[in-house]
């Protein structure tokens, strides 16, 4: 009589290996440091410059104003539309300085300018 021979299981199959892939490329952008501080101090300079002509315009049109109301009148929107227009260019252009948006920055100091030039035209300064 043979006694039965224990059969040998088969060895697994081997399973395959995922294909190969290479790691995907990153999508962020690229990080910024950001404007330099010499950009930074250049764009804050010249808006210091258009601060101190806005402030001797102020100083003008109110003076100007006053004789006006002593005679009953007031000012136009010859002098009131530029006025203005310069606040809220100035504002805006320290509002992007302090982002730092310096783009933004330039731009709205460059119309404010404008306005100024306007102004300091009108009244002979």
């Amino acid at each position: 009589m043979s006694t039965p021979t224990p059969q040998q299981a088969a060895p697994p199959a081997p399973v395959p290996a995922p294909p190969m892939t290479a790691p995907a490329p990153s999508v962020t952008a690229p990080v910024s440091a950001g404007p330099s501080r010499a950009d930074v101090l250049q764009v804050r300079e010249r808006l210091d410059q258009l601060q101190v002509r806005a402030s001797a315009i102020q100083d003008s049109l109110a003076n100007l104003r006053s004789s006006m109301q002593a005679q009953g009148l007031d000012l136009n929107a010859r002098f009131t539309q530029p006025k203005g227009l310069m606040d809220n260019y100035l504002r805006s252009a320290a509002e992007a300085l302090r982002q730092p948006d310096l783009p933004a920055a330039r731009e709205y100091a460059a119309k404010a300018e404008r306005q100024i030039e306007i102004l300091e035209k009108l009244l002979n300064l």
